[in-house]
């Protein structure tokens, strides 16, 4: 559930990333990175508090879901400004 919340907040801070608003864009991208994190970190540790015992699965999962859509992002990032041969 956690990662499908962060899939949708990385696709909708794309919709506004255009050649015409590259400032803009960029801008969104990088609070909306920065908000996931941040929304990231905080369920590590609300899972640590409530299910200490399923704790490492829950953070392995999560932060290599984080790393994925990372590297999702940055490949898209470099589609935007990739220049036609």
């Amino acid at each position: 559930m956690v990662g499908v919340g962060l899939l949708l907040a990385s696709r909708a801070s794309f919709r506004a990333f255009t050649p015409e608003s590259v400032e803009t864009g960029l801008a969104l991208v990088a609070v909306s990175l920065f908000v996931r994190m941040v929304l990231a970190a905080g369920a590590l540790l609300a899972y640590h508090r409530l299910v200490p015992d399923g704790f490492a699965p829950f953070a392995v999962a999560l932060a290599s879901g984080f790393l994925v859509m990372y590297a999702v992002e940055l490949v898209r990032y470099g589609k935007v400004f990739a220049r036609p041969r």
